[in-house]
């Protein structure tokens, strides 16, 4: 069992806003507890040892942050793993052991089972987070909360969160929704997180669009009019710049930055945007996962 305390020891910014020493763009990250397991035996083939070890990190598949990672502004630690490792020492002489070849087949051996176990592990996690019953491939995700968190990027300790909830869906009724109330020339750091809350416990869609970052693209869209057209989009209001990447150095937009403008009231909208083929950065190709729309007022 691992277990790690928030940091304490940090920028005195996040602490005293206006001491000028140090300087850090969010709060540290909260404690958490990992559960990892080893075992491992040594072999003896006449003289020479081989050893084996397997072991598994993360084995409950804990969400967490490690303040000593610089990706920790933008991404997860990884989930649960698997390893095998073989320790051989190399036993040198004249006339080399004559059991070698058998030591090899066996090592061969090993690999193959591990290899196995692995390949089994993985499926074991794909059943249990997929219906067996439908084919999931370029399916839309499942989002009925969106939370928005806006860190001015000058003032760490000062945030605004905003939500937007709508648990039965188009049609039933009218979304819980948080107005956003924003400074003028500010710069802030936002991060949209996902949930599917029809589900006990909720599921975090949020991990399922990190994973897919290559089909995934999030926009934060300004607009004068409610339920206006993207074509309506307004840039006078902010700039937009995203921070998180996929594979392929496109956006994906769960981390982005906002440079606030002049005084603006009007709308802010969150769409994710499924784009299984063609994904260029561009709002066009694919479908909408989801859209949630914030009242806004920025001055």
């Amino acid at each position: 069992m691992q277990n790690v305390t928030k940091q304490t020891r940090i920028p005195a910014n996040l602490k005293n806003p206006e001491d000028p020493r140090g300087q850090d763009l969010i709060a540290p990250p909260n404690a958490y507890n990992l559960l990892n397991l080893e075992a491992g035996s040594t072999l003896h083939f006449g003289r020479q040892p081989l050893s084996v070890i397997v072991g598994a990190t993360n084995i409950l598949n804990t969400r967490y942050r490690d303040y000593m990672n610089a990706f920790r502004y933008f991404a997860d630690e990884p989930g649960a793993n698997m390893y095998l490792k073989l320790k051989l020492p190399l036993i040198f002489g004249k006339n080399p052991p004559d059991h070698y070849e058998e030591v090899f087949q066996y090592t061969k051996t090993i690999a193959f089972f591990a290899a196995a176990a692995v390949l089994t592990f993985s499926a074991c996690k794909k059943e249990k987070n997929e219906d067996p019953d439908h084919d999931h491939e370029n399916e839309n995700e499942e989002i009925t909360t969106v939370k928005l968190t806006f860190t001015n990027a000058a003032t760490p300790a000062e945030k605004v969160i905003a939500t937007w909830k709508d648990l039965d869906g188009s049609g039933g009724t009218a979304p819980q929704i948080t107005p956003i109330a924003l400074k003028a020339n500010t710069a802030y750091l936002l991060s949209t997180e996902l949930l599917d809350e029809r589900k006990n416990p909720a599921d975090n869609v949020t991990g399922e669009i990190e994973e897919e970052a290559d089909e995934h693209r999030i926009f934060h869209l300004f607009f004068v009019n409610a339920n206006a057209p993207v074509t309506d989009s307004v840039t006078t209001a902010a700039t937009v710049t995203p921070l998180d990447k996929d594979s392929k150095n496109l956006p994906v937009g769960l981390q982005v930055h906002v440079a606030t403008k002049t005084a603006f009231t009007g709308y802010f909208r969150m769409v994710v945007r499924h784009q299984p083929t063609g994904k260029n950065g561009l709002y066009g190709p694919g479908s909408s996962d989801a859209q949630a729309e914030f009242p806004i007022e920025i001055k």
